[in-house]
């Protein structure tokens, strides 16, 4: 007996028919089972893996969709931010303004204050002045008039006398006179 070898099997001589039709019957069946396979499970295969396809694509615009609005809502989250910070500072420069208008009110009132203040001690100062020139002068009259008594006592004649008093209360006159000009 002859052994042939084809591949992996092993022919012996009188088996040649039989692996024609073995042969046959396996591209028949392979056919057949293609066919059946095309016409029961192909579509529904075809279905699903479409049906898969299309879930997927699905997905993926979902995440491209859900990816644009995150974009959108990153920038509009951006901009409220620009908006806040824009408004924060607004608000110092309107904080800043008006510790700005109360110092100018405050150092206003101050000078106001400091005015009203020396014009009342300039007024104060002018009594004092007068003040002490009465008084002044009624200690001069006081004076002349120990002088004057002084003057009687050693027998000054009465014109004579007149004429001194006169003299001394022009010169005082002139003196308060001269001393009111200069304030």
């Amino acid at each position: 007996m002859n052994v042939v070898g084809i591949g992996h099997l092993v022919l012996a001589e009188g088996a040649a028919p039989n692996f024609l039709a073995q042969m046959i019957t396996q591209i028949v069946a392979f056919l057949l089972f293609l066919w059946i396979l095309r016409r029961y499970a192909w579509g529904p295969l075809t279905q699903i893996l479409d049906g898969r396809k299309q879930a997927i694509e699905s997905q993926f615009q979902k995440v491209e969709d859900l990816r644009s609005e995150a974009k959108r809502i990153e920038a509009e989250y951006e901009e409220k931010v620009r908006d806040i910070d824009a408004e924060a500072r607004r608000h110092v420069q309107e904080a800043v303004a008006d510790g700005q208008r109360v110092k100018d009110e405050i150092i206003a009132r101050a000078r106001e204050e400091a005015e009203e203040l020396r014009e009342k001690q300039e007024r104060l100062l002018g009594l004092e002045v007068a003040k002490a020139r009465i008084q002044m002068r009624d200690d001069i009259v006081a004076m002349t008039m120990a002088a004057t008594e002084k003057l009687l006592r050693e027998s000054v004649d009465s014109d004579r006398h007149r004429r001194l008093v006169g003299d001394f209360l022009a010169e005082i006159q002139q003196l308060d006179r001269g001393g009111e000009g200069e304030n």
